[in-house]
């Protein structure tokens, strides 16, 4: 039984070393939403200017 938990040991490591979803989600939203703020934005001013060409 000791072989086998030692055998599993590095992907308990592993896993509790990865980021959990609830750090996950907010860290996805403050990375993503300047980006989608910055399309947008581009997206914006090129229908002003065609609008106005």
């Amino acid at each position: 039984m000791t072989a086998n938990t030692t055998k599993y040991a590095p992907w308990r490591l592993r896993r509790r070393d990865s980021l959990p979803l609830r750090e996950a989600i907010p860290l996805w939203f403050a990375v993503s939403s300047p980006l989608i703020g910055l399309v947008l934005g581009f997206l914006g001013a090129w229908f002003v200017t065609w609008l106005t060409s």
